[in-house]
């Protein structure tokens, strides 16, 4: 069988001619339940719950319960394919196919620009942010910035205010071990000081909580990248040609800015 995989180069993405499980599709939007498998028959322990922006090889086995639907992104053809449960479909070079009774998918052409997104099996840890704001935390919960930053303008930390005016302690990192910047205030939102310049396209992570300097953190890290100045203008290119986006272009739109950004 001929096989494939993404293969980056300096001149850009490229098919090649061998691969064995890579991945040629990502779940561009979800919602309801929905859980893969490597075949159809596969017992009940062995179906997993999918997740938002998760790439997927040829033959693994979606599921959708009732009133469920998943948004599949192949960008070797530039096409999305539109889902709905109850039904299972087996995941394809360039489409899902139908098994049973389940009815033959829609198909929607999409931007080029989507096409230039990688595929890899990763879940845009090579990206290193995720797209969504975390669960529910010990500290207060963290407003902006989050995900990728578009802005040019320096960051400014907020989150929400909790009664009683407390004290917040916040931290700013590179890595969970090593902070670069810790400070108490008595406000929810924060600049940074004049001095402290960060980084386009480098991977930062923040967290505030009420604990007192000398007490152990229990706040969850929320992680962001400032947008690098092509990113930028590939947003600005984005919005100019999808001005009404659905939640499938917007999510893709965050992965190929994202990306663009960690590779610059």
């Amino acid at each position: 069988m001929n096989k494939r995989i993404w293969t980056i180069t300096a001149v850009g993405l490229l098919w090649t001619s061998a691969y064995a499980d890579g991945c040629v599709t990502m779940l561009a939007d979800v919602s309801g339940g929905v859980t893969i498998a490597d075949t159809a028959t596969a017992k009940a322990q062995d179906w997993w719950p999918v997740q938002l922006l998760q790439c997927m090889a040829p033959r693994k086995v979606l599921a959708l319960q009732t009133g469920a639907h998943a948004t599949l992104f192949f960008p070797s053809s530039g096409v999305a394919v539109e889902l709905h449960g109850a039904n299972r479909y087996e995941i394809q070079q360039d489409t899902a196919r139908p098994l049973a009774n389940a009815p033959v998918p829609e198909r929607k052409a999409l931007n080029a620009m989507f096409r230039e997104i990688q595929l890899d099996r990763s879940n845009l840890s090579s990206a290193g942010v995720r797209m969504r704001l975390p669960g529910p935390s010990a500290g207060p919960l963290p407003l902006e910035p989050h995900g990728i930053v578009l802005s040019g303008d320096a960051p400014v930390f907020r989150w929400e205010a909790l009664p009683g005016n407390p004290h917040y302690r916040f931290q700013l990192a590179k890595s969970r071990a090593e902070v670069i910047y810790e400070v108490l205030t008595d406000r929810n939102e924060l600049p940074l000081p004049a001095d402290l310049a960060l980084a386009p396209g480098e991977r930062y992570m923040w967290r505030v909580d009420v604990a007192p300097i000398e007490a152990k953190m229990t706040a969850r890290w929320q992680d962001f990248v400032l947008a690098t100045p092509a990113a930028r203008t590939l947003a600005a290119q984005i919005d100019r040609e999808l001005p009404a986006p659905d939640a499938a272009e917007r999510n893709l739109r965050a992965v190929l800015l994202m990306q663009r950004t960690v590779q610059e």
